[in-house]
């Protein structure tokens, strides 16, 4: 039993160990810096780029789809144990909105996407 409960431990904190947090700008309307903060249930599959590639959420994380307005963004909250992709400039590209959204959802369409793939195009305009 004792070997058992060491083993499982053990396979926990290997699992755990593969966790990665990251954190990085979003330039939304060309001026905005808004941080993004993720942490994913395993690293990144892209070493070289700023953003990661082939993260799957491990917690409900605030990412942020461009905007033009002249406002700082609202993000949205996106589902963990989905993944989540981003375009180049940091601006959320695409993930499952969480049904819980942290701010009032202000784009058109977004709200009625929750629990829902949305994806959103260099514009920030949404699709799900």
């Amino acid at each position: 039993m004792r070997q058992v409960l060491f083993g499982l431990v053990g396979a926990l904190a290997a699992g755990a160990a593969g966790a990665e947090t990251y954190s990085f700008t979003a330039v939304t309307a060309d001026m905005y810096r808004e941080q993004t903060v993720i942490h994913c249930t395993r690293p990144k599959t892209n070493g070289l780029e700023r953003v990661p590639k082939g993260c799957i959420l491990s917690d409900a994380a605030t990412a942020y789809p461009n905007h033009s307005d002249k406002q700082h963004s609202i993000g949205v909250t996106c589902a963990s144990g989905h993944p989540i992709e981003f375009h180049a400039n940091g601006t959320l590209a695409e993930c499952v909105l969480d049904i819980q959204q942290h701010q009032t959802v202000e784009w058109p369409g977004v709200a009625a996407c929750k629990g829902r793939l949305v994806r959103f195009n260099r514009d920030g305009r949404a699709d799900c």
